[in-house]
């Protein structure tokens, strides 16, 4: 059974009547504070987005795929990407402001999201925060324990007693008094990252570019295995006509990527993938870009025309290879070398048509 929060329509209505209450002056409160570069994690279906200040450019993260379509249709210009709070997509220190309207409530592992925050909020960023939280009042702090099981199951994930500040202040975030409002259970607040933690992380940082200068790998930030294991194997239909089978390009060097035409990023890595693939294909290279587009073949193909695109596309509408390789962010992307084994990921979108990306491929065809 999906919960509440998995059921966009569903969420929405209720969102509205919460709003209509009086949250909607908390929610115009969080959002007009941002600026920068805005990171919208948790943005459901992006009720956030309309009120983002002018002059803002923001991204807008959310695990589920169809609460990010509801939010395509509020905010068409802004680039969507499916992730969760514990693994973003993103380099380090990428955004100037982070928004986060009641999400972690509902975050399976709030101390490494929070760490995720941390770590790509740019020196002097803000987190931006509404929350509802713990009571402080002892009786009502004990019901919100004895009723969580069950709301956690009915809303789909939300802890309605989770001491949400007292988390923010552990994963190393100073709350600043300006601007703090805190009415019942509900809390809306800005932090920034603790002086002492940032001054440890630019040490971290300085000493870690140092010693990973060179590797093709760490300069397209990819993430390893320890252990390279086989990528799962799958078959899907090909876009014209036929199919895909993993295990047939055992001796290839394969560039897996998963990606859909309502996705801006994945609109902007695809012509570098392009070239990567006319650089490489001749030398046992070959790149599989499956789309997980529901809304038929016709749009996919228009796509894929529109780009000029040339490598094989695979469909898989139930997202049933997308959930075998545990997609939760779009564009992702698996290298898988000559003997089936995956080598490497990569979260959200790159230049594959850089140094690094055709220097990794040039050693996976040695």
């Amino acid at each position: 059974m999906r919960g509440v929060e998995q059921i966009p329509w569903l969420y929405e209505i209720i969102c509205s009547l919460y709003e209509w209450s009086g949250l909607a002056e908390w929610r115009r409160w969080l959002v007009a504070g941002a600026r920068g570069r805005v990171l919208d994690l948790g943005s459901g279906t992006g009720r956030n987005l309309p009120l983002l200040p002018h002059g803002t450019h923001a991204v807008a993260v959310d695990p589920s795929l169809d609460a990010l379509r509801r939010a395509r249709r509020r905010a068409p210009g802004i680039s969507l990407v499916g992730a969760c709070a514990e693994a973003l997509p993103f380099r380090d220190r990428s955004f100037d402001t982070v928004l986060s309207g009641l999400v972690f409530c509902s975050v399976g592992d709030p101390p490494r999201g929070l760490a995720e925050v941390k770590r790509v909020l740019r020196p002097g960023g803000q987190l931006r925060m509404l929350e509802h939280v713990r009571s402080r009042v002892p009786w009502r702090a004990r019901l919100q324990d004895v009723i969580q099981p069950i709301w956690t199951w009915a809303a789909g994930g939300c802890h309605p007693n989770r001491d949400t500040e007292a988390a923010v202040e552990r994963a190393g975030f100073r709350i600043e008094p300006e601007g703090r409002r805190a009415e019942g259970t509900n809390r809306c607040f800005a932090a920034r990252i603790a002086l002492s933690v940032l001054f440890a992380s630019v040490l971290v940082t300085a000493h870690v570019s140092v010693a990973f200068a060179g590797d093709p790998f760490v300069d397209l930030d990819l993430i390893r295995p320890r252990q390279a294991a086989l990528a799962p194997d799958f078959t899907v239909p090909q876009l014209g006509s036929g199919s895909v089978t993993l295990k047939d390009l055992r001796g290839s060097v394969v560039f897996l990527n998963f990606w859909a035409t309502w996705c801006p990023p994945c609109k902007q890595e695809m012509p570098s993938m392009e070239r990567l693939y006319r650089r490489h294909k001749d030398q046992g290279f070959t790149i599989v870009a499956i789309s997980i587009d529901a809304n038929g073949v016709d749009r996919v193909a228009t796509f894929v025309n529109n780009l000029g695109l040339t490598f094989p596309i695979g469909l898989d509408s139930k997202l049933e290879v997308a959930n075998r390789y545990t997609v939760r962010a779009l564009p992702s992307s698996f290298l898988v070398d000559r003997n089936g084994k995956m080598v490497a990921v990569a979260l959200g979108p790159r230049d594959w048509d850089g140094t690094a990306a055709h220097a990794i491929v040039e050693s996976l065809l040695k």
